[in-house]
């Protein structure tokens, strides 16, 4: 069966006071002042999902438009800002075999904006995927792969980021047993750049380096 559908969004807003910043040369102040300026935002968001009998498959894509225009308070004056934005996202998963199946997601983003009398900023292009697969194993033995990848564009280093996880699992009656090698490519720092009102901001994460985990649960009901 095949799904489809289609989002119109309309998006008013009318701040009161718009809060800013102002730099002098030594340090940067919170200023604010109030308007009567207009925000807007205009979304078209495409949603299409089909279920095939073959190899119990299944397929979603969504993409989305957005353009939007608000006021930003920049030393010590009101300009507009101007912006479009551009995403989309797949899902698909798949059981090829009684004793195997595969799940894949993933998503690109892309924004460009600009200001009033001004050159439009650099674009923002991100990309997430994740990909697992498991294997249904003789005497009730389950095993599970899992890659995910980041790409940001405006990252100085490390644009593109890998995570691996490999995780072998046992159920027998309330018993559970796992043995999972986590962060196989041993990567100690992500770091994720952004984008907003004309301001950059970095974020690091750090990250758990490789390790070996055994986990063992009893349900008790």
């Amino acid at each position: 069966m095949w799904f489809a559908g289609v989002d119109l969004i309309w998006t008013n807003y009318h701040p009161e006071v718009l809060y800013g910043t102002n730099y002098d040369g030594v340090a940067e102040k919170i200023i604010s002042r109030p308007t009567d300026e207009v925000s807007n935002s205009y979304s078209v968001i495409l949603r299409s999902s089909k279920g095939f009998d073959w190899k119990k498959t299944k397929i979603s894509v969504d993409a989305k438009y957005t353009h939007f225009e608000s006021p930003l308070l920049l030393q010590e004056q009101i300009l507009r800002y101007f912006g479009n934005s551009y995403s989309t996202n797949l899902s698909f998963n798949s059981s090829p075999f009684n004793w195997m199946s595969a799940t894949y997601s993933g998503g690109l983003y892309i924004s460009k904006s600009k200001m009033q009398f001004g050159q439009s900023t650099p674009t923002i292009k991100t990309l997430k995927s994740n990909f697992t697969m498991d294997f249904y194993l003789p005497e009730g033995i389950n095993l599970r792969m899992k890659a995910v990848h980041y790409y940001n564009n405006m990252n100085n280093k490390d644009k593109s980021f890998f995570l691996g996880t490999v995780d072998i699992n046992y159920s027998i009656k309330r018993w559970y047993f796992s043995l999972a090698l986590d962060n196989i490519f041993n990567r100690k720092v992500y770091v994720n750049s952004t984008s907003s009102d004309l301001r950059e901001n970095t974020t690091v994460y750090y990250i758990r380096p490789r390790i070996f985990l055994f986990r063992v649960r009893y349900r008790l009901l």
